[in-house]
């Protein structure tokens, strides 16, 4: 094909994106308020101007549910409804670079609507950020109370990210095992636990063996990551004080029992590092 033959080729195209939308009522840009099939949930998103990479070449536009619940297909499936303006009432409001759109979504995690992809790195890379920022003295002692206080922040948050990246990356594996039929990770996706507290690290890492991926050789120091969380655990239910049962886990040698678990800024923001590692290696092999 030649190269004004494949520019015909591509505008016919992008001619069939445009009238596909207009029997909708849309057009590229325009604002549009969704209402997924599969979760129910609503959302807000501009049209993609350009049709590369959201329609199936015939023309219909491909959206992906903006809440990650892991459904995907033709908009008109989302029962879409022009609205020009965001509405101000979503919990997150958030844009794609690449693909030129806008979007609004309740929660915390979501899946772009335009091009699939999905923001756990960016919320764990915030997270690691704050850690670092609220735990830099600027000129004043950081007090213990502090310490304590950002270290329960990064393990719920690793938690809830783990917890949620697992559910979609089970919802995505539904979708390929039931028509993807020889897909190379199939063996993998198929043995996807679910359900797992990430707040106990030697647990999730069990459980997440089968499917062929291991937490601990995520280029982190993981016994100092397991006894950190497991200084999270005393702090939350023992009043940070030490017992014999946090001694036989971690074989802490600066703990005592009786006394309060020893905790430094230094090993909160490691560990807020190795958190991160761990998200971007999990969304490696099971979201990417």
């Amino acid at each position: 094909m030649s190269a004004n033959a494949y520019q015909q080729y591509l505008a016919e195209l992008q001619l069939k994106y445009e009238q596909a939308l207009a029997t909708l009522g849309l057009a590229p840009g325009s604002g549009v308020l969704l209402s997924c099939p599969s979760c129910g949930q609503s959302s807000w998103m501009t049209i993609p101007i350009d049709r590369r990479g959201h329609d199936d070449y015939e023309g219909n536009v491909i959206v992906s549910c903006p809440t990650a619940c892991g459904y995907f297909g033709l908009l008109s499936t989302f029962s879409p409804t022009s609205v020009p303006d965001e509405p101000l009432t979503y919990d997150t409001s958030a844009s794609c670079q690449s693909c030129q759109v806008r979007f609004a979504v309740d929660g915390v995690v979501y899946r772009r609507p335009c091009c699939g992809i999905e923001n756990p790195r960016e919320v764990m890379s915030h997270a690691v950020s704050r850690v670092r920022t609220r735990l830099s003295s600027s000129g004043f002692a950081v007090t213990r109370a502090e310490i304590e206080d950002e270290l329960s922040f990064l393990v719920s948050t690793f938690d809830g990210l783990m917890r949620r990246m697992l559910a979609v990356a089970n919802e995505n594996a539904r979708y390929i095992l039931m028509n993807v039929p020889g897909h190379p990770h199939s063996s993998a996706l198929a043995v996807l636990p679910s359900g797992i507290s990430f707040q106990s690290l030697t647990g999730a890492r069990q459980k997440l063996l089968a499917a062929g991926w291991d937490m601990a050789s995520v280029g982190s120091d993981w016994p100092s990551l397991v006894r950190l969380f497991q200084k999270r655990h005393v702090i939350a239910h023992r009043l940070g004080v030490v017992d014999q049962d946090y001694i036989r886990k971690t074989q802490d040698p600066e703990a005592t029992v009786g006394k309060r678990v020893p905790i430094s800024v230094a090993e909160v923001v490691t560990g807020a590092e190795a958190c991160l590692r761990i998200v971007r290696s999990f969304f490696g092999n099971f979201l990417s």
